[in-house]
Order: structure tokens, then C-alpha cells, then sequence
């Protein structure tokens, strides 16, 4: 092991032809045997590595940042191993087999200094090699057990694209009904799946009264000035889910939301409001933080681990006399 680091100039040396050259900045922990390399945004991660002398296994996270020259520690892998490979996807960093666990993929975001588990790679792999081309990650040969392996595997994560069809921007919802109470609305969402394998939605189609209908991964925002609870996930009151349609690269489902005068009276009344929507590439969290401070917005939504855009639109829920008489009496 040791701290040693070399950078390669292709405009240097004689003719152009390039030249390498010994960096004089160390880093924070000795570089370990058989690790993984990864460059994603002019940043250099090495991940884990492996002491065959005393059968160490590590588990570290190094990051070095060519604009200034530095070195810098991260959240360590989860599991600690070395003769892995890695990739990089959609700014996300991939940490693929290894020994002990040959068939192990974690992921990591730059973003919110982060891990979560990804999905297991089909067949072992050890000391092999990994690569990311067009939105896709290879895994190719190593070693499976105590053999040699040609086999050659990809993973393309599952993007969705969410968009809001209900409320629409700038209306009005909840028109005052009879003996003041406000109207049943309706949040409905279309979320197309860049996929023509149904099973990796994860979708149930079906009705749920009372909600927690299926969508895996969904995060709701309604962060209106009355609710006490900004940050709440309103995920599971959806009560419809249905498969509109499904073509050869992608499924579209829809989404549908009856909100009743319970939730109505928890968001509010004569407010206004932004709907955030979004899918999350594993289970979605009940709450939302407000990182900074500053109200939840998109860029909130964008620090968790999502597999789709976020979609907003700003609207208007109408008064309610019951709700303000309530309100009132506080």
C-alpha cells in the first residue's frame, strides 16, 4: 500500500506524445490494493480495496478534485471489499461485485454524500471489468468462484417521466358545496416507465379506497402555509392505479388521487399551493427535509436518489367555511 499518485499530461512530453508525472499532494489514506478508479464531474473516486497479506477487506471512499488539487474522504461503501469494479451513470457511482461479494452493487450519490443498495448483478464477478457506454452499465468476465468467467451482463436503470395532469396550472380547486364543505378534487398523474418489462415498475394496478394504492418510489409534495406538516409525503392516499397503455419501450400509468375533506382540511384552505411530484429509484422516504432551510422546493426533491424529473405546478384551493370556522376557534 502507499500514497502515491501519477497524472498523465497528453499535451507534454516530447512531440506532444505525453508525459506522467508523480502529484507532491497525498492522500488522506494509503491507496489499497486491487480498488476501483472512477471519474465523474473532474472528481477521481477510489473505492475499497483488498490486503491479501492479512485478508483485509475495505470499505473507503476517496475523492480527488483536479480543480483544486486535493484530496478528500467520503461516506465509506457499505460493504467493504476489494477486486471490484465500478461505473458511472446520470452522475451517480456504481460499486460492482468483488470478493466476498461477487454478485454486490451499491450506488453512490455525489450529491448528498450517500449509499443505497442497487440491483444485484445476475452472475458472480471478481477482478473483471465494468463500463459505462450510452446510459448503460457492462459487466464483463473475472472471475466466478474458483473459475474463470466470459460471461458479459448490463444493467440500464429505469427512468420515468412524471408529469402533472391535474390540478393544471393556475387553477382553483375545491369550490365551496353545500352546507360549506368543500368539494371532493383530484391529483391525477401520468408517470411513463422507460421499460417494456411491467414487472420493473413495480406498479399494482387496481383501486384502493381510503388510498395506498401501489406506486413504488412516488413522492407528493403539497407544502401549503396551513399544513403542519410541509414536508409530508402524500403518496399513500392514491386510491386509482391503472396501466393506460404499454408500447415497446415504454408503460404508461396513471394515478389518481381523490382528495376528501380530511386531507383538504390538513392542507388548508384558501391558500395557495405548489404540487411536487417525482419517483424515487427505491422506497420513498414519508417526509421531506428542507435541506436548507428556505422551504421545500424542487431542488429537495433532487437531493434523493430519483429516477424521474419533478414535476410542479402552482394552483389555488378555494375557501371553506367549515375549515375557516375551525380555524377560528384555534
Amino acid at each position: 500500500m502507499n500514497q502515491k499518485f501519477y497524472i498523465f499530461d497528453p499535451a507534454g512530453g516530447a512531440l506532444g506524445a505525453g508525459s506522467w508525472a508523480t502529484s507532491t499532494v497525498l492522500s488522506a489514506l494509503d491507496f489499497r490494493d486491487d480498488s476501483t478508479l472512477q471519474a465523474i464531474d473532474k472528481k477521481l473516486y477510489v473505492l475499497g480495496g483488498y490486503d491479501s497479506a492479512t485478508n483485509t477487506r475495505y470499505q473507503d471512499v476517496e475523492v480527488y478534485d483536479t480543480d483544486t488539487n486535493t484530496w478528500s474522504t467520503k461516506a465509506s461503501m457499505p460493504t467493504a471489499r476489494g477486486l471490484l469494479a465500478s461505473g458511472a451513470l446520470s452522475g451517480r457511482l456504481y460499486a460492482i461485485g468483488g470478493n466476498a461479494f461477487p454478485n454486490k452493487v451499491e450506488v453512490y450519490n455525489p450529491a448528498s454524500d450517500t449509499w443505497s443498495d442497487g440491483a444485484d448483478l445476475t452472475y458472480a464477478h471478481t477482478a473483471f471489468g465494468a463500463a459505462a457506454i450510452n446510459g448503460t452499465l457492462y459487466a464483463a468476465g473475472g472471475i466466478d468462484g474458483s473459475n474463470f468467467n466470459r460471461r458479459l451482463e448490463s444493467y440500464t436503470p429505469v427512468t420515468v417521466n412524471v408529469s402533472i395532469l391535474t390540478p393544471y396550472g393556475g387553477a382553483a380547486v375545491g369550490v365551496e358545496g353545500p352546507a360549506g364543505v368543500v368539494s371532493k378534487w383530484a391529483v391525477i398523474l401520468r408517470l411513463i416507465y422507460q421499460t417494456s418489462n411491467f414487472a420493473e415498475t413495480g406498479v399494482v394496478p387496481g383501486i384502493s379506497i381510503g388510498g395506498s394504492a401501489s406506486i413504488p418510489g412516488l413522492v407528493v409534495l403539497l407544502p401549503t402555509a396551513d399544513a403542519p406538516l410541509p414536508g409530508k409525503n402524500w403518496a399513500d392516499q392514491f386510491n386509482v392505479t391503472a396501466v393506460n397503455s404499454i408500447g415497446v419501450n415504454h408503460i404508461e400509468v396513471l394515478a389518481v388521487w381523490y382528495v376528501d375533506s380530511t386531507d383538504g382540511f390538513e392542507l388548508g384552505s384558501a391558500v395557495e399551493a405548489t404540487l411536487y411530484a417525482a419517483v424515487t429509484e427505491g422506497a420513498a422516504p414519508a417526509f421531506v427535509t428542507d435541506a436548507n432551510g428556505d422551504g421545500l422546493f424542487t431542488d429537495d426533491l433532487n437531493a434523493l436518489w430519483l429516477a424521474s424529473n419533478v414535476a410542479q405546478v402552482d394552483f389555488t384551493i378555494n375557501s371553506c367555511a367549515e375549515y375557516l370556522m375551525k380555524k377560528k376557534k384555534k
